[in-house]
């Protein structure tokens, strides 16, 4: 299982190893990119790319993109992706959410 993810032209997770790490670096700066983010209020919801597996599952898919809320009732909580779709997805649907409860 690989822990370190960067992103191709069609923004699909790639996994590497250190050695891709360090060229994708080189080539195209820091992994970590934002995706989406929206405020609703004063509560920010932010979706990124991690770069970094949090998946612990073996055989299971990588979460590689995180949607996080700051502020609010449900300040720190967060859903984790495997796609890029996913991520978008869910990043809209958490703000709809959060609309329905500010």
């Amino acid at each position: 299982m690989s822990y370190v993810y960067v992103l191709d032209e069609e923004l699909n997770a790639i996994a590497v190893d250190y050695k891709g790490l360090e060229e994708y670096l080189k080539n195209n700066g820091d992994p970590v990119k934002h995706i989406a983010f929206n405020y609703v209020g004063n509560i920010l919801i932010s979706t990124i790319f991690l770069s970094v597996n949090c998946q612990w599952k073996q055989g299971e898919p990588p979460l590689v993109f995180e949607t996080m809320i700051f502020g609010g009732k449900f300040d720190e909580h967060q859903t984790r992706y495997s796609t890029y779709e996913q991520a978008v997805a869910g990043h809209q649907a958490i703000v709809e959410i959060i609309k329905t409860h500010y």
